[in-house]
């Protein structure tokens, strides 16, 4: 399970190329280390599941939080790749997109829709998990609403998109 990440309230497009460097590696780099360590021991051995965790913030390009998102839609590439690279195999890929939960990433930041929006919860999302283990790759939305608003952000024209900025 790789349930981690990093944000920086100054996440702005490359404002700062240190703190995008570690914002890269929090979110992406080492996951992606890792997971070339154990994904050949996996693949031996046919069996066993690795389990990512992106977000919501990845289904577009944003103004803030720019490299945070851009490492989670690094990320979920990441785990579909892996996912055609197991399909020989027993082995199971599952990757989780999730809004704005209250975990250590969200603490006193004020984020677009998470107080009105967010009723998901860390505890059901872990019993969400545990009951799909055995399942084959599935992209899941968490909490499961964000799918449509991801579909419908991925399919509006960009100069819809640059509109509806202007009032956020």
């Amino acid at each position: 399970l790789f349930p981690v990440g990093m944000m920086e309230d100054k996440d702005e497009i490359l404002n700062d190329m240190s703190m995008s460097n570690s914002l890269i590696q929090a979110n992406m780099g080492v996951i992606a280390y890792f997971l070339s360590k154990i994904f050949p021991i996996f693949m031996k051995k046919n069996r066993g599941v690795i389990v990512g965790f992106g977000s919501v913030s990845s289904a577009i390009g944003r103004d803030v939080n720019t490299v945070y998102a851009a490492s989670k839609r690094g990320l979920e590439s990441l785990f579909e790749s892996l996912a055609i690279s197991a399909i020989p195999s027993k082995l199971k890929i599952q990757f989780y997109t999730i809004g704005y939960l209250d975990t250590n990433l969200s603490y006193g930041k004020k984020l677009l829709l998470r107080n009105r929006l967010s009723k998901g919860s860390t505890k059901k999302l872990a019993k969400i998990v545990y009951k799909n283990l055995n399942k084959n790759y599935r992209k899941i939305y968490y909490p499961s609403w964000w799918s449509v608003i991801a579909i419908i952000i991925k399919i509006l024209p960009f100069s819809l998109i640059r509109y509806i900025y202007k009032f956020l």
